[in-house]
């Protein structure tokens, strides 16, 4: 495995695992709403796709080419029976399915 897409990549968490898969030379595609949270000592070391995880066909894009997948969305709080997390974790498992990438990692977190 060398090649990752990051979902959540500059969340809290987010940051921690994009930091560490640079650090251990992965090829590191980090999938973003906003390209100005990725920190400036790590734009020239990966690829960052500014996306939405509702868009299906922006998930699907991502995951295209990539060995594994690496999922911290956070849930902003929203507990509701469907929620961009929700929906997101739905569009990456098919998108992973449609590219035979049978790898992942999930970090998931909520407030209690």
């Amino acid at each position: 495995m060398k090649r990752v897409v990051i979902f959540g990549a500059t969340g809290n968490t987010g940051l921690c695992s994009l930091r560490s898969a640079v650090e251990n030379d992965l090829d590191v595609r980090a999938f973003v709403r906003d390209k100005a949270k990725v920190p400036e000592d790590l734009k020239s070391k990966i690829e960052s796709v500014v996306g939405d995880v509702t868009n299906a066909e922006q998930v699907a894009n991502a995951v295209a080419g990539r060995d594994a997948v690496v999922v911290v969305l956070g849930t902003r709080n929203d507990l509701s029976p469907t929620t961009v997390l929700s929906q997101g974790l739905k569009n990456i498992i098919d998108a992973m399915k449609a590219h035979n990438v049978e790898l992942v990692s999930v970090c998931l977190s909520g407030k209690v």
